[in-house]
């Protein structure tokens, strides 16, 4: 499948991740990942500090900037010129669509390959969320090419999930910033992390019941 998602949006870089087993304590790791270059996305635009971005919802949108369809070498060499140019101050909108066709999210579900798909999207991503990260990769050491957290400058970072595929219970709440950084914290929990806390509840509690419901 690597090499079909490689075709369709560029060159990639992919590892399954350091082994737990094999680190040592303190040392730093590589987390499973897919990493495409930036000249991946479909579409980008840049627009001027005094002006007004790209409404996102604009039926629009898919004319606007510069894309990726049917002009790869050009566009390529336009991103590359995009590199070299950024700064603070424009705002840059990228857009990426070029794995949708291979990736039900809602039904979390690997499709569009003949004779393969479909596939659960677990057996590649392990379990959800799956993280979605724009990050700039800082120099390592002579022959160092891993993706090592260390080496990691991110820009975006979000977890994704399907309603059909939540995740579980304690993962979302760590990804809420619920627990506690020790035991005395999460033993005098404040008011507002109380009331997230029951609104997570009632939220699980009307979510299990809904299952329950349609189980029976």
């Amino acid at each position: 499948i690597i090499p079909v998602v490689t075709q369709a949006v560029g060159g990639l870089y992919q590892s399954p991740g350091t082994d737990p087993h094999k680190v040592a304590a303190g040392e730093d790791r590589e987390r499973p990942c897919c990493v495409l270059p930036l000249w991946a996305f479909d579409q980008f635009m840049e627009t001027a500090e005094d002006e007004q971005p790209p409404n996102l919802g604009d039926p629009d949108f898919p004319s606007l900037g510069k894309k990726r369809y049917r002009r790869i070498a050009e566009y390529s060499k336009e991103i590359r010129a995009l590199q070299s140019s950024l700064e603070v101050g424009p705002t840059y909108t990228f857009a990426f669509w070029g794995t949708a066709r291979f990736l039900d999210v809602i039904n979390w579900t690997v499709i569009g390959i003949p004779a393969v798909t479909p596939l659960d999207f677990n057996r590649f991503a392990g379990r959800p969320p799956v993280h979605v990260a724009f990050y700039a990769l800082k120099p390592g050491g002579e022959g160092e090419h891993r993706h090592l957290q260390a080496r990691k400058q991110y820009v975006f970072r979000a977890a994704i999930w399907s309603s059909t595929r939540r995740p579980e219970r304690s993962h979302f709440e760590r990804l809420a910033g619920m627990l506690a950084d020790s035991a005395e914290a999460a033993s005098t929990p404040t008011s507002k992390q109380s009331g997230v806390r029951k609104r997570l509840a009632l939220f699980f509690k009307f979510f299990e019941g809904c299952t329950q419901r349609v189980k029976d």
